[in-house]
């Protein structure tokens, strides 16, 4: 795997652990291209806990970025240390990218 296709294929998330509101960024292949996302959230025993779904707008930068903020309620329902798996489509539909990994949480 070349450092171009690895660099292309990471996903930022800050702050990590995740605060009232969650920032993700990643590199976008076609500049204002819109994506739908969604992201599921498991426990350490790999049951899901949360699913948020939603919209990123295209943008003219070459990094897309997308907030998504966390009730108090929903904050609760996670553990210190949660896995993420997050889904990227094109607005058509079609596959964009897939992500996972750890991410924190401070109750």
């Amino acid at each position: 795997v070349s450092s171009l296709t690895k660099e292309n294929s990471s996903l930022r998330i800050y702050p990590n652990p995740m605060t009232e509101r969650s920032n993700f960024s990643f590199i976008q292949e076609k500049r204002w291209t819109s994506y739908f996302y969604k992201l599921k959230i498991y426990s350490n025993l790999g049951k899901q806990i949360l699913e948020k779904t939603g919209l990123v707008p295209g943008s003219d930068s070459v990094n897309q970025t997308f907030s998504i903020d966390w009730s108090a309620e929903e904050k609760n329902q996670l553990d210190f240390i949660n896995y993420y798996q997050l889904e990227l489509t094109y607005d058509t539909g079609a596959p964009f990218q897939s992500f996972s990994g750890r991410i924190g949480n401070i109750k």
